[in-house]
């Protein structure tokens, strides 16, 4: 700096001094007025109201106070607000000198303070002027020279610009001689100084700008191999590219770099052309500490031959993990280099067959032998990885376990072999002193001893010898470094193995039992009297031991016992063993006869035969034939209700004697736990039995109670619901509180309670009594019988064995398929000996029990009738002539039957006739019924109607009575479809439409429930034919003013609109769809434009054939219309009031447009 500008500068501090001072006095002055204002604030009380409306106030208040006649206390209240206002007054007038005073103070206040302002001016332009000569003396030139320069600076880099505490602003300006000043507002960096400098500056802030933060996200590998050897890889990088700042964390894979751009990227491409690689082997722990090496020798050895980093993780199980991390040619170097380390030291174990002998022989005084032979082997190898066992005999295959041992050698991977190869030598020279003896498993006890006596006495012959047996093979090892000790041992098992020969007597298993018995007591004695043991041979039979004259001589023995006492097992039933035990049974006779013995061992109803095998084969013959049937002679089964059967056994027995005695030769059992009554004997003999017991047993009478539920909703004692439940058989039913007690012919007791229980239960129940022969057949049939039955028919199926009937219940159609089902079931699989035969329901009266009865004794065969079914199902225990015998006879029944029956059908259209005759027509048929004697049956679910008159033919005039009433119902009832779409308007309004029709024609109209376009008009004759008249004329009408377009379609598409695509197709045209489903027509009515063209579209892509379509408009026919189309128009009602086969004047409408 110059000495004049060192001058200028002087003069300018000294005058900066001198403002400062001013500025400071003044600043004094300014706090002191600006209290002393404040003060004067604090001290004013404002008044609201001004003097001259305080004074009106007060003068109100005296002309009230003076005018106006007070009371005391309201006047002394007014002087007081008076006194009030006058102080207000007062104080309004202080109030105003008051304000002068602070106004004065506030002119001062501001005068100060703009007084302050104009000396901070000053006092920043001579800051200005001093920086400014202090500036150019340390740039070294005159202030003309200085200039300023702003620099914009991105936001995010003020702060470096800046510097911690302002430490680079601070290095900024010493380096580069400039004032820099940063406004963070406007993000701009002002440089004051020479040229020079301020080019230094900008450089400088340029470097700080254009400096980078960047990470690049390293790959495990790369970031692995950084790490490796010393981190010697990390550090040629950053030399390499020492312009980049770059930090490398163990913690993060991002690799921090802070640069110019240039210098980054070139980082990056240096990254990028790294070829590392890196590999994971798994070992155990043990291995881990092979890589690693004693204090770290053979990791730190890979390291530096390799350049590459080895790092071992160890988890939470017995493994860790070897990382190898370099690049690729040298870590594929390393890992074959420890790889083959890891063999050469892996665990290898290998067996060795050997001679249990020489086993036991290593083994003594605790293994002494084997352990020397142990440290032999490895001293021979110069390791300590070898060692020696044996396996657990637990572990060795049990067939040779006996006579060898496994012997076990484990070591490392380098010396097995070779020690394998060692060890095989040493056992060959063990193995020359075995000498082996073979003799016959059985004889190896003698050899061995009670207690192991006379072993121990073998094993001290001569020097000793070691001795080892295989009790399942019979070999004997004899283990001796001394020849004779060897032979002397195998002379002594020569001897023993002479005395002690066997022979193999095979017997059949009861024989076994019997031997071991009383019965063989007395010739197991004798066999013992020859010096002979008897053993068991598992499952063969028996061993003979001793000398061979002795054995032979006890086999003799043996086998004639046997001669004598041939033994036949046969099983019998549970059912079998009342009739067996008899005194007078086949067992008795058979030992009387034949000489032979039988025993019944109940618990497992075996019968044993014992004798000559020629005797004890008949009488097992015999017995099969008298239990199962043959031979002439027979085994029928009826069954016997739980109800009656004290009274067909009668008492002790006496009617089962008593049945026996009328027919010799029958035998009768009656089984109390399965209810059946068997005959056993000579064919025709058993049959007549049966039948006569079938015949008494209709005189058999029982009791029988139903319990019923509170909320029964059928009243059962009504007259109706009594005469459906017995079904004209002879059972008196009488109710007390909530039982039903029956009685009469049990049979019939068991069917009316079968009937009441199917009414009483929640669905519909159904019982098929069979025979016991078909229901055991059923019984022991595949469940999956059963069980499809009640998937595919949706219903509940259960066996009853009291009452050997299979009970079915659910839905009563279900119910009824179901059962028809199960009969074919049962007639298929005894085609021969099973039949079903149809027997029409109205024809049920005569299959009584009376007759179900007579059929099964006359024919021999079983009978069942299902009335709900119509259906018989006749079985023939013994031949297909007794099963032809019954169903002729119930041919026979049904032809005689129908000869006295006028049956009327009617076909599926009348089926509302029925419901018509049991109610409306009721009366007219009891009417029929009384006249001619006659019964009149009106069955709903065949559709027809029955007339009988009890042992007669059905007299003429009942028939034509009964036609004259059926056609008086045609004539009344009148049923007519109308188009759907017009149904809604037919009706009207809450029905008012069709009551007032009804009402007009003196008739009643109903809508059929089950369909959505039939109408049912009935009255008298002469009203229901105009009331239908009249709908015609209606239906004409309407179809008129809504025209459509008729199609003709297959049955099957009509069926497939009504249940989905009808509703469909109308909702996507806007159209409405009448289905006809008589005439296989469709009519398509209404829509917008060529919608109704659509839909008739639709529906032929449903039918896939051609469809005509006939365009109506005012009543006049299309020019194309078929013929055939024209003559259906002309004839819109067809009526059916003259058709035979039909029940009501049926008129239709069809829907087609006129």
């Amino acid at each position: 700096m110059s000495e004049a500008a060192f001058n200028i500068s002087t003069t300018l501090q000294t005058r900066r001094k001198e403002v400062t001072e001013k500025k400071e006095s003044i600043e004094v002055k300014f706090e002191t007025a600006k209290d002393q204002l404040q003060k004067l604030y604090a001290k004013s009380k404002p008044v609201r109201e001004s003097p001259q409306q305080l004074e009106q106030k007060i003068a109100e208040l005296e002309r009230k106070r003076t005018l106006t006649s007070l009371p005391l206390s309201q006047e002394k209240d007014i002087l007081r607000q008076i006194d009030r206002i006058k102080k207000s007054v007062i104080q309004a007038q202080e109030n105003k000198e008051h304000e002068s005073l602070i106004r004065d103070k506030k002119a001062e206040v501001d005068a100060l303070r703009n007084e302050i302002r104009s000396l901070v001016a000053q006092i920043s332009e001579l800051n200005n002027a001093i920086l400014k000569i202090e500036l150019a003396g340390r740039l070294h030139c005159s202030t003309n020279d200085l200039e300023t320069k702003v620099v914009e600076c991105p936001v995010d880099k003020l702060g470096e610009v800046i510097g911690k505490g302002g430490s680079k602003l601070k290095e900024l300006q010493q380096q580069t001689g400039c004032v820099v000043e940063v406004d963070r507002n406007s993000s701009k960096v002002t440089l004051k100084g020479n040229n020079s400098a301020i080019q230094h500056a900008v450089k400088k802030i340029e470097d700080i700008i254009l400096i980078l933060d960047d990470e690049i996200l390293l790959t495990s590998k790369i970031h692995s191999f950084l790490f490796s050897n010393g981190m010697t890889p990390f550090k040629e990088l950053r030399n390499n590219h020492s312009e980049v700042y770059i930090e490398l964390s163990k913690e993060s894979k991002k690799l921090k770099v802070r640069g110019k751009e240039g210098a980054i990227s070139s980082l990056k491409d240096a990254i990028a052309q790294l070829d590392v690689a890196m590999e994971t082997i798994k070992v155990s722990n043990k291995e881990a500490g092979l890589v690693i090496g004693k204090g770290g020798s053979m990791i730190k050895s890979l390291t530096e031959k390799y350049s590459i980093g080895v790092e071992i993780n160890k988890d939470a199980t017995e493994s860790a993990f070897v990382e190898v991390v370099g690049t690729s040619s040298n870590v594929a170097d390393a890992v074959k280099e420890i790889n083959q380390l890891l063999y050469q030291n892996q665990d290898v174990k290998s067996v060795v067959v050997v001679n249990k002998l020489i086993k036991n022989r290593l083994l003594e005084n605790s293994g002494a032998s084997l352990k020397l032979m142990q440290k032999e082997l490895n001293k021979t190898f110069d390791t300590n990885s070898i060692r020696l066992g044996f396996e657990s005999s637990k572990d060795q295959d049990t067939e040779n376990a006996a006579s060898s041992a496994l012997f076990e050698i484990a070591s490392i991977q380098a010396v097995h072999m070779a020690a394998i190869d060692v060890l095989k030598q040493k056992i060959a020279e063990c193995e020359s002193n075995i000498l082996t003896v073979h003799v016959d498993p059985t004889i190896v006890p003698k050899i061995i001893g009670k207690g192991g006596e006379k072993i121990k006495e073998l094993k001290k012959l001569g020097k000793g010898s070691t001795i080892e047996i295989d009790k399942v093979t019979g070999e004997v090892s004899i283990f001796s470094s001394d020849e004779n000790t060897k032979n002397l041992v195998k002379a002594d098992i020569d001897t023993i193995v002479a005395q002690n020969q066997s022979l193999k007597i095979p017997v059949e298993e009861p024989m076994i039992g019997l031997i071991y018995g009383n019965a063989g007591k007395d010739i197991r004695a004798k066999i013992g009297s020859k010096n002979v043991t008897l053993l068991r041979d598992v499952p063969n039979g028996f061993i003979l031991k001793g000398k061979l004259e002795d054995i032979t001589a006890g086999a003799n023995l043996l086998r004639d016992f046997m001669a004598l006492n041939h033994t036949v097992e046969i099983k019998f039933d549970v059912d079998d063993t009342k009739i067996l035990m008899r005194k007078d049974s086949i067992i008795a006779t058979l030992e009387k006869e034949s000489n032979v013995k039988i025993r019944m061992l109940r618990s497992n109803r075996i019968l044993e035969i014992r004798g000559t095998e020629e005797k004890a084969k008949f009488a097992a013959t015999e017995i099969q034939n008298f239990l199962r049937g043959g031979n002439g002679c027979v085994v029928l089964k009826i069954a016997v209700l739980p109800t009656i059967i004290g009274a067909v056994i009668g008492k002790n027995g006496s009617n089962i004697s008593r049945y026996e005695n009328e027919h010799p030769g029958v035998k009768i059992d009656v089984s109390s736990i399965n209810h059946v009554m068997t005959f056993r004997g000579e064919e025709n003999i058993a049959y007549q039995a049966r039948q006569t017991v079938l015949t008494e047993m209709l005189k058999i009478y029982a009791n029988d109670t139903v319990d019923l539920p509170a909320d029964l909703p059928k009243d059962l004692s009504d007259k109706d619901n009594l005469r459906k439940i017995t079904n004209d058989r002879s059972v008196a039913i009488s109710f007390r509180g909530s039982q039903a007690k029956l009685r009469g012919n049990y049979m019939d007791v068991f069917a009316v309670k079968a009937t009441i229980l199917s009414l009483i239960s929640e669905s519909h129940e159904s019982r098929l009594a069979l025979s016991p022969k078909v229901f055991d057949l059923l019984c022991n049939a595949d469940e999956q019988i059963l069980e499809n039955l009640k998937n595919t028919k949706s219903v509940a199926v259960d066996l009853d064995r009291d009452y050997h009937s299979v009970v079915i219940s659910g839905k009563k159609s279900n119910v009824k398929r179901a059962k028809k089902e199960l009969m074919e079931i049962i007639e298929s699989s005894c085609p021969n000996l099973t039949s079903i035969v149809s027997a029409p329901k109205y024809i049920a009266h005569a299959m009584s029990t009376l007759v179900v009865t007579d059929i099964m004794a006359q024919s021999g065969c079983d009978l069942v009738f299902d009335s709900e079914l119509g259906m018989c199902l006749l079985h023939a225990t013994t031949s297909s002539e007794r099963l032809a015998n019954g169903v002729r006879m119930i041919e026979d029944i049904v032809k005689s039957c129908e000869k006295k029956i006028h049956v009327v059908h009617f076909d599926a259209t009348e089926s509302w006739i029925a419901n018509s005759l049991l109610t409306t027509y009721s009366g007219l048929l009891n009417d029929i019924e009384k006249k001619h004697g006659c019964k009149i049956d009106v069955l709903k679910d065949e559709i027809l109607v029955t007339v009988t008159k009890k042992d007669l033919a059905v007299p003429d005039g009942a028939k034509a009575a009964l036609a004259d009433l059926l056609g008086t119902a045609k004539s009344q009832n009148v049923f007519i479809e109308i188009p759907e779409s017009s149904m809604t308007q037919f009706i009207g309004q809450s029905s008012k439409h069709i009551k007032n029709f009804a009402k007009t024609y003196n008739v009643q109209i109903e809508r059929i429930k089950k369909s959505s376009c039939c109408l049912h008009i009935y009255g008298s004759k002469v009203a229901v034919s105009s009331a239908a008249g009249a709908v015609k004329e209606w239906v004409s009408e309407w179809e008129s003013k809504n025209p459509g377009i008729l199609v003709k379609v297959e049955p099957p598409i009509t069926d497939l609109l009504v249940k989905s695509e009808k509703a469909k197709i109308s909702r996507e045209f806007g159209v409405k769809i009448d289905v006809n489903t008589e005439d296989s027509t469709v009519v398509v009515r209404g829509g917008k434009g060529n919608s109704h063209d659509k839909a008739v579209l639709a529906i032929k892509n449903l039918s896939g054939i051609a469809i005509s379509h006939n365009h109506s408009s005012s009543g006049q026919s299309s020019v194309n219309e078929p013929s055939i189309q024209r003559n259906q128009k002309k004839n819109t009602l067809t009526d059916d009031t003259n058709r035979t086969s039909s029940c009501t004047q049926k008129v239709v409408v069809p829907s087609v447009i006129i």
